[in-house]
């Protein structure tokens, strides 16, 4: 997922889910500037206010997150983290 995601959305920085949590068993990945990066069209890629049809996800992360079989879980209005169902 992490190579998908980062084909797709140049310059996104990802990083483990258990770097996040500092425990080692945690299996997703952390959109490290999630709150600042802006996707192709100028669009935050994590946002509430403006994705509030896919709670939060840009409409293109959203579908590739479904089409894999993951899914999205905010930490707060700023971190994004995700893990496979």
């Amino acid at each position: 997922m992490k190579e998908l995601l980062l084909n797709k959305f140049k310059g996104l920085t990802l990083r483990t889910a258990a770097e996040f949590y500092s425990e080692p068993d945690i299996n997703g990945l952390w959109f490290t500037n999630g709150e600042e990066y802006l996707c192709a069209d100028g669009l935050p890629i994590f946002d509430d206010w403006v994705h509030y049809d896919t709670d939060g996800l840009h409409p293109e992360l959203n579908k590739i997150l479904e089409k894999n079989n993951w899914y999205a879980e905010p930490y707060d209005r700023a971190t994004l983290l995700i893990y496979p169902l």
